[in-house]
């Protein structure tokens, strides 16, 4: 294990319950916070991992979970997925965003469309969102105090930590305060019926449109995001859907 303060100690004073999230459930090991949350069918429970075996990305990848390391959360949601990447999204951006501001960073956190989120061009957090059952797991996975040397030799080119973007090694507890809290405003807005304002916050966050990218359809210049977050791009002179699987270009 790390030298990094364990699940253990978020123990320590408790947490409030938020008006969308229940009181969170602590794990020192699971395969997958997500399981956990289709499992549970109780709307509104978050679970928290200081270690995923099995932990899962989009389009079946695997996800890297450092022990002591990050934030392994899944909350469980009642209902249909649609919209729930788009306010997670924001809800890490929010997070990150506020820290940045607090610490003086020269830069700043993006969301990378779909569903990632990045610090000085490199990865530092991912969203995935499962349904089953008629309900949600809401999985976010936050690498927090990483060194380079903690990811493997494959995602150490491309992937950060918020201590290593910051230059500090960060309280783990504090930074999942901070992400509940927006995560449950977010939430809120989603249930109340502030869709639209969400995806139109998510879309101009993502600052795609008119950037060329390349995909397995072959290449196009990005035109607009859809409702259901996918992308159309105009190759060939026609306009093509693309879901994932994209690189950027020219911005």
């Amino acid at each position: 294990m790390s030298d990094t303060p364990s699940i253990d100690d978020f123990m320590c004073g408790g947490f409030q319950k938020h008006s969308c999230l229940k009181t969170i459930r602590l794990m020192a090991e699971t395969e997958s916070t997500n399981t956990l949350a289709l499992e549970a069918q109780k709307d509104g429970a978050p679970f928290l991992a200081d270690v995923q075996t099995a932990g899962r990305g989009r389009r079946g990848n695997d996800w890297h979970s450092a022990p002591g390391k990050g934030l392994w959360l899944s909350v469980c949601l009642k209902g249909e997925p649609q919209g729930l990447t788009f306010l997670a999204a924001l809800a890490l951006l929010d997070t990150l965003s506020d820290l940045a501001e607090k610490m003086n960073c020269k830069t700043r956190p993006t969301i990378k469309w779909p569903n990632d989120l990045l610090w000085d061009g490199k990865k530092c957090a991912g969203i995935l969102v499962e349904h089953r059952n008629g309900y949600c797991a809401l999985g976010i996975g936050l690498n927090v105090n990483h060194s380079q040397a903690d990811f493997p030799d494959e995602l150490q080119p491309t992937a950060t930590s918020l201590a290593i973007a910051t230059g500090q090694s960060l309280d783990r507890k504090q930074v999942l305060t901070a992400l509940l809290k927006h995560l449950n405003l977010q939430v809120k807005a989603h249930r109340t019926g502030q869709q639209e304002q969400i995806w139109k916050r998510w879309s101009k966050a993502c600052n795609v449109i008119n950037h060329t990218i390349s995909c397995s359809q072959g290449t196009g210049i990005v035109q607009e995001l859809n409702r259901d977050g996918s992308l159309q791009v105009l190759m060939d002179k026609e306009l093509v859907r693309i879901t994932d699987g994209i690189t950027i270009l020219q911005q």
